[in-house]
């Protein structure tokens, strides 16, 4: 559950982020790394009290993490135990290498305390959609497949089922 556990996680703090900010559509940035290599520059700013800049991160150009693999034609399938797999796929490269590549806490289990994981994680996202969009055979299990049953466990009070992450437009707007 890769992509539907990180959907529902960047969907929980975007929630949280409209009712502190006010701002009822605000969407979550992402960072295109496929586009632009190099990390965006108000992360690497050292500036003090900027709230987007770690210390201690080892890189900040992700090229080496970077796979044109899981974009394959052959890769038709999602879940991973099915050949051709896209989830695992995408997980392996560029997921895992991007969170080394950047290294510091990114390369932890306390990953989410680096802002730049929100931005990762929402290109991540963005490359589900984008490769189920592409056509070519690429499915997902349907709704009612039984890959979808049950519930995301976040926090204490902080679930979600795991069918609302199926997909964003629909389920999470």
């Amino acid at each position: 559950y890769f992509l539907g556990w990180h959907r529902g996680y960047l969907y929980s703090l975007e929630q949280q982020i409209r009712i502190v900010s006010g701002v009822a559509d605000l969407a979550m940035p992402y960072w295109n790394y496929y586009q632009y290599t190099t990390m965006p520059a108000e992360f690497l700013d050292a500036s003090s009290g900027n709230p987007l800049y770690v210390p201690n991160r080892v890189g900040s150009n992700v090229r080496d993490a970077l796979s044109l693999s899981p974009f394959a034609p052959t890769v038709t399938n999602f879940r991973r135990g099915l050949s051709n797999a896209f989830e695992p796929m995408l997980e392996s490269r560029p997921h895992n290498p991007v969170h080394n590549l950047i290294g510091g806490r990114m390369s932890s289990m306390s990953s989410p305390l680096d802002p730049i994981f929100f931005l990762h994680h929402g290109n991540i996202d963005r490359l589900w959609s984008a490769w189920l969009r592409a056509g070519g055979g690429r499915v997902q299990p349907p709704r009612t497949h039984s890959y979808w049953a049950g519930t995301f466990s976040y926090a204490t009070d902080l679930t979600l089922a795991r069918v609302l992450t199926w997909d964003t437009p629909t389920n999470l707007r």
